[in-house]
């Protein structure tokens, strides 16, 4: 609050500190970091794509899996089969408390309701306080599974709704990008900010699917620290489960060149080396890698018995 300080601020002051910040969040986000200093991806950076390592995309025993593991695209199959043919709304256009109370019930969202905070109990008073099942609906909404006609007093099924059936690579694909390009998770999340520590969520939002190309694009990258439901982790690496990688190798394919590895996988031993030749150095590597995976135990004798055949042959033996 140094800086506050020097511009008037009396510390101790709540009402001051309160305005103070209003108007700092609302300044520049360059005169915002000379206060704070830079974001952790800087705003220069966006627009540059990671250089894309080859890829192999999972099979689709793999994705079929994946899908079964998605608690988000089953809150949403949920929801819309919650809503049938249609449910009221209020007044500002959010689930009724009742509907809403009961759907954090029947899809596991998580919020508490009338929660308790040392020895006081804060009410809820609308389904948009339940952040979890908000974020459904919301997205929900945008993605087209459900829709407010234009009286606004209530919610019907949506001209996508039949995606919402059962957990698919088109659900999740509509979802991802709904959450990141539309819904935004960190604005959502920071929604109802009376005190303005949410200044960061425009800036963070817009710099996600850059952060998931740079995954995508690395494969994995070491961290120091990673918390996720309740449980931390130190130490290790962080990289895309099967289903998130399939969904931003999408993006980066619209981007930038994401070479997908797989191709050569039903050549014969004698004739992979040559198809590899053709090809750049990390994507030739991945290629021969997935043959010999994809190939079984035998796959290392066979490609070793073509080179040395291909030696033979080359030297005149």
């Amino acid at each position: 609050m140094d800086h506050g300080k020097a511009e008037g601020v009396v510390l101790g002051d709540q009402a001051s500190m309160d305005a103070w910040k209003g108007e700092f969040n609302q300044r520049p986000r360059a005169e915002r970091d000379q206060v704070l200093g830079p974001t952790a991806y800087p705003p220069e950076a966006m627009g540059k794509r990671p250089p894309f390592l080859p890829v192999t995309l999972p099979t689709d025993d793999e994705l079929e899996q994946a899908l079964t593991r998605a608690p988000f695209l089953y809150q949403l199959i949920g929801l819309v089969d919650y809503i049938g043919k249609g449910k009221a709304l209020t007044q500002t256009g959010n689930l009724k408390l009742a509907d809403g109370m009961e759907l954090v019930e029947v899809l596991r969202t998580g919020d508490r309701v009338d929660e308790w905070i040392g020895d006081r109990q804060f009410k809820t008073r609308s389904s948009a306080d339940l952040g979890g099942l908000d974020l459904v609906f919301q997205v929900a909404i945008d993605a087209k599974l459900l829709k407010r006609p234009r009286t606004g007093d209530k919610v019907v099924p949506g001209p996508k709704a039949h995606l919402a059936r059962q957990p698919t690579l088109k659900l999740a694909d509509a979802a991802f990008r709904s959450l990141i390009f539309d819904v935004c998770p960190s604005r959502h999340l920071n929604r109802i900010d009376p005190y303005g520590f949410g200044w960061f969520a425009e800036s963070l939002d817009e710099q996600l699917p850059d952060m998931l190309l740079y995954l995508c694009g690395e494969q994995n990258d070491e961290v120091s620290e990673v918390s996720s439901g309740g449980q931390e982790v130190s130490g290790g690496w962080v990289e895309m489960d099967v289903l998130g990688g399939w969904l931003v190798n999408r993006l980066a394919a619209e981007v930038a060149e994401a070479p997908v590895i797989g191709g050569l996988r039903y050549l014969d031993a004698a004739d992979l080396p040559g198809a590899a030749a053709d090809l750049p150095d990390a994507e030739a590597r991945a290629e021969i890698d997935h043959w010999l995976y994809a190939g079984g135990e035998s796959a290392v004798r066979r490609l070793a018995d073509a080179m040395i055949d291909a030696g033979l042959a080359s030297s005149g033996r």
